[in-house]
């Protein structure tokens, strides 16, 4: 009995050994956990990707990422450029409302004005095709930065029912229609005041985000981050106050677990959103789903209800006496 135990025992130690093994904490520094993005290419587009520890029967949600015009310069600098690759952590993957959650990083090189929403779409399709059994096909989202946010609108307003949420930050938005398309997709925009690449962003950004809550049948599911400084997790600075995408790739929180500094969110209602580490922009993200964006079917008044009961009972004895 003793070593039928013993044998036991050392079973769990090694079990929970090896499952520690494949277990990368933020505190491993970004170069590690970059280096969990595998690489892969799909129709017309190369990728870096992360996929979650899977359980059987969970389907997980996909939250895609593009990058700005200067980061995608080779295959891995659109993961290399940036603080996305913190979502593949132990922390911020157990913020996902299933404890995980795919990340897909396309590339183009040159700049997502020189491809089409078409290429991108078929890119994520192909991505999907080899894991349907564990992606959430009611999860996807897609959040990008500058000419990346820019994509997100055209991707997202072309294929408006393909989407659960759309994150533009930075973007420059031309089109009205663009917003139109997309507004019963839960919708988070973000700009800076001091943002001197995009000019007059955050002018522009709000009234984009009046326009979307004003047309939005949910407009808790429309929210606004206007930014007045950016800075990095620490709060050091950045080289240009372009680069506030930390906000949002640091799920809205400094290292300390507070607030990111110099940001305030409001939603459609014209609630401001408070944020209680350890839920951020992950945990709300992961909650919106393509089911919620379908009307809700009209309730029938209790005359109506009579009135279908009546057809019924009439549409029955007229089959009984044919």
């Amino acid at each position: 009995m003793k070593k039928c135990l013993s044998l036991l025992l050392c079973f769990c130690l090694l079990f929970g050994f090896g499952a520690a093994a494949f277990a990368i904490p933020l505190s491993s520094g970004d170069d590690a956990l970059r280096g969990e993005f595998k690489g892969a290419n799909g129709d017309g587009l190369d990728y870096r990707y992360f996929a979650p520890a899977l359980k059987e029967g969970v389907k997980y949600p996909l939250v895609i990422w593009l990058h700005g015009v200067a980061s995608g310069d080779y295959p891995g600098d659109q993961v290399d450029s940036y603080e996305f690759c913190r979502w593949a952590s132990d922390e911020f993957q157990a913020r996902s409302a299933d404890g995980g959650m795919y990340l897909l990083c396309p590339r183009c090189a040159g700049g997502w004005d020189l491809t089409t929403p078409a290429t991108l779409k078929r890119c994520i399709d192909s991505f999907i095709a080899t894991r349907k059994d564990s992606v959430d096909t009611n999860r996807i989202y897609i959040a990008g930065f500058s000419v990346g946010a820019t994509m997100v609108l055209r991707v997202t307003s072309a294929y408006p029912d393909f989407f659960a949420a759309a994150i533009p930050i930075c973007a420059v938005i031309q089109d009205g229609s663009q917003l139109s398309a997309i507004s019963k997709m839960a919708v988070w925009l973000f700009a800076n005041d001091q943002d001197g690449f995009v000019s007059a962003n955050t002018a522009a950004t709000r009234n984009s985000f009046n326009a979307l809550k004003n047309n939005a049948p949910e407009k808790s599911r429309i929210r606004f981050t206007h930014v007045s400084k950016a800075v990095t997790s620490s709060g050091g600075s950045v080289s240009t106050q372009h680069y506030m995408w930390r906000t949002f790739t640091n799920d809205m929180f400094m290292d300390d677990g507070s607030p990111y500094a110099y940001a305030t969110t409001e939603d459609g209602t014209g609630a401001t959103v408070q944020f209680s580490y350890p839920n951020g922009v992950i945990s709300w993200l992961t909650r919106q789903s393509k089911e919620t964006q379908k009307p809700a079917a009209a309730r029938k008044s209790f005359f109506q209800q009579i009135a279908d009961f009546f057809r019924k009972i009439a549409a029955f004895f007229s089959k009984l006496f044919q």
